[in-house]
């Protein structure tokens, strides 16, 4: 994807060359893999409950829920509960369809472009499709931990966002509002950081962590077991 955006020929002899050794690595990790866990991505009896169809249907909601938590990261805990639809007409399941439709037709435009905005989209993006299989996940569905990469490509997005708007309007009043907008946006995220801080306490042991999460989440099963 970088060589892409820096407009390389990507299979050219030289190119190819540059990638072997990461093919290589791909494989023998791969292999390693599945020979440790019986497969590629074995499949945990967790969601058998599901059709195929609905491990699609619900990769929508938790695309969102991820791209949520990217622009407001809240209720922070180690474990969530996956309510998962059944229906693609239920109001959940077409807002978040919506939100995949437009992010894709947003991604090709970015793809046309070649330029930073699509190498952070990537960045975003390629680290997740992994973590929407939902039959290779146990008990933890969504993790904020599977953002860990994707964090990185949205604070480019959102420098390079940052930047375009100041351009555009830095003059007069609209040099005002995008003023404004930087600040918000700065006040939103020095906010996100200093709950990511203060979160170290709850994590000094296992009671305050899993007490704190009961009380987040009263209906999370795995919380209370892990707390008894």
């Amino acid at each position: 994807a970088y060589d892409f955006f820096q407009g390389r020929r990507l299979f050219s002899l030289q190119s190819v060359a540059r990638y072997i050794p990461f093919i290589v690595l791909a494989v023998i990790y791969l292999a390693i893999r599945s020979y440790a866990l019986g497969g590629l991505a074995p499949k945990f009896s967790e969601h058998s409950y599901l059709s195929a169809f609905q491990n699609v249907l619900n990769i929508g909601p938790l695309l969102f829920r991820y791209f949520f938590n990217l622009v407001l990261p809240m209720k922070f805990s180690p474990f969530y509960v996956f309510y998962p639809v059944y229906s693609l007409f239920g109001m959940t399941a077409l807002l978040s369809w919506v939100f995949v439709a437009l992010f894709t037709l947003l991604y090709l435009y970015l793809f046309r472009k070649r330029g930073r905005a699509f190498f952070a989209a990537t960045l975003i993006i390629a680290p997740l499709l992994p973590v929407l299989y939902i039959p290779a996940l146990s008990t933890s569905v969504f993790a904020v931990r599977y953002l860990y990469l994707p964090v990185a490509g949205f604070t480019i997005l959102m420098a390079i966002a940052v930047r375009y708007f100041y351009l555009r309007f830095n003059d007069g009043g609209k040099g005002r509002i995008a003023g404004a907008l930087v600040i918000i946006l700065l006040v939103l995220f020095a906010a996100a950081s200093f709950k990511t801080i203060t979160r170290n306490r709850v994590w000094r042991d296992d009671l305050s962590l899993w007490s704190e999460t009961v009380a987040l989440y009263p209906e999370n099963y795995h919380a209370y077991l892990s707390l008894a």
